[in-house]
């Protein structure tokens, strides 16, 4: 980033300070090195900013949930849900065409399940057992 005039590089100072930069739909990394104000480019937002407004409204999927939700997706247009029940069970739910109702997937878990797909027909969730140790079930 070349050197800007004093009032704009003390706005650039104060971005750094923070850490993010944003300008013409361009996300950036700001930072300070030497004095100087530099920033490396993490993504160029302007094509996401068209697709601000296409936000659905929400919707209730049901479910009495005790802790936050955890999703991934192993297809095009495959979601899957994870979620804490009043039972303690890692609850399921998923999308492919129309939302599943809730199955329970048992276990007796103490806080949100974490989820994630690292291939087609595969998910792997993590939950930390009321014993405190890591639980791992996995579909594929």
């Amino acid at each position: 980033m070349q050197r800007q005039p004093s009032d704009r590089r003390a706005f650039l100072k104060q971005a750094a300070s923070t850490g993010l930069l944003v300008s013409s739909g361009v996300v950036a990394q700001a930072f300070l090195q030497g004095g100087s104000v530099h920033a490396k480019q993490l993504i160029d937002a302007r094509p996401l900013i068209a697709h601000a407004s296409s936000w659905s409204s929400w919707e209730d999927l049901g479910g009495i949930i005790t802790s936050g939700p955890a999703a991934a997706s192993w297809s095009s247009g495959r979601l899957d849900c994870f979620a804490k029940g009043t039972d303690n069970a890692m609850w399921h739910k998923w999308f492919d065409g129309g939302w599943s109702g809730w199955e329970s997937l048992g276990g007796v878990i103490d806080n949100a399940p974490a989820a994630v797909s690292w291939g087609r027909n595969r998910i792997d969730c993590f939950a930390r057992g009321m014993n405190n140790h890591m639980w791992h079930k996995w579909w594929g």
